[in-house]
């Protein structure tokens, strides 16, 4: 489904401030109390990261996937919702130059590594999973009005190549790797169960860690941006939260939350 969107942009600067400071701390704002207009020119011109609560309330996902009564996954939903699926798997134990050793696997048989809680595949982290590519008639989430202008998959859709519409799913201990988005662009992530924890740097701040040959980490700690004195913000991203990532902010994620 479409969304077409209109602003009044006379009364909007035409440009960020590049001498505004970052703030001191993200914004934690409901959706409802946010028009797409305001978002537009609090937070999207002046590429400002801001957390939006209340997001996934109406999601297929968030109220399905979860048994809330537990607290833990609801993998007989999910078999039944989901195919046995090809999905990409990366292994949070083991790295590959600057990534995590990846792998697929059927989706099936990622939920039964879950099941079976064995130290050995604890690490196994299902992420980039086109979900919505592979099941376009699945409407397991809806986009927020104020994430609707999103040119890069508008473009990459129109011209038949992959999109950047991804599903992750890791237990606690799971984690990605330091990096900003791919293309310079901005992104949007919803958490729908537990805590995510986020590691996100203020723009220019990764200059901070680059090494001698110009190479920057492959993963960050808090001790070690504390060392280099690099201005970071450490979110804990709850349940139903959305995250605006802006343009160029570097970060790392960690799963944090015991989950079942």
């Amino acid at each position: 489904m479409s969304t077409e969107l209109e602003i009044e942009i006379s009364s909007i600067p035409l440009a960020p401030d590049p001498a505004v400071e970052p703030p001191q701390e993200i914004e934690r704002i409901p959706l409802a109390d946010l028009s797409y207009e305001q978002f537009f020119a609090r937070y999207l011109l002046p590429n400002k990261a801001v957390i939006l609560s209340s997001v996934a309330d109406s999601w297929e996902c968030f109220r399905r996937w979860i048994n809330h009564d537990s607290k833990g996954l609801n993998g007989a939903y999910l078999r039944e919702a989901i195919p046995n699926l090809t999905v990409p798997v990366a292994d949070c134990g083991k790295q590959y130059y600057n990534s995590h050793e990846k792998t697929e696997m059927k989706f099936h048989e990622f939920l039964d590594c879950w099941d079976c809680r064995e130290e050995s595949t604890s690490k196994l982290y299902l992420k980039d999973w086109h979900l919505r590519e592979m099941l376009p008639e699945y409407e397991f989430y809806e986009t927020p009005y104020c994430f609707a202008s999103d040119w890069l998959n508008e473009y990459l859709l129109d011209h038949g190549e992959d999109d950047y519409m991804f599903v992750y799913l890791g237990r606690e201990g799971t984690w990605t790797s330091f990096h900003a988005d791919v293309f310079s662009s901005y992104s949007w992530s919803t958490n729908i169960f537990g805590v995510k924890k986020w590691l996100l740097l203020a723009p220019k701040e990764e200059q901070k860690l680059k090494d001698s040959l110009g190479n920057l980490p492959f993963r960050i700690s808090e001790e070690l941006l504390d060392e280099k004195e690099v201005k970071y913000y450490n979110i804990l991203q709850k349940a139903g939260e959305a995250i605006f990532v802006p343009s160029g902010w570097y970060h790392q994620q960690y799963e944090t939350f015991s989950f079942q």
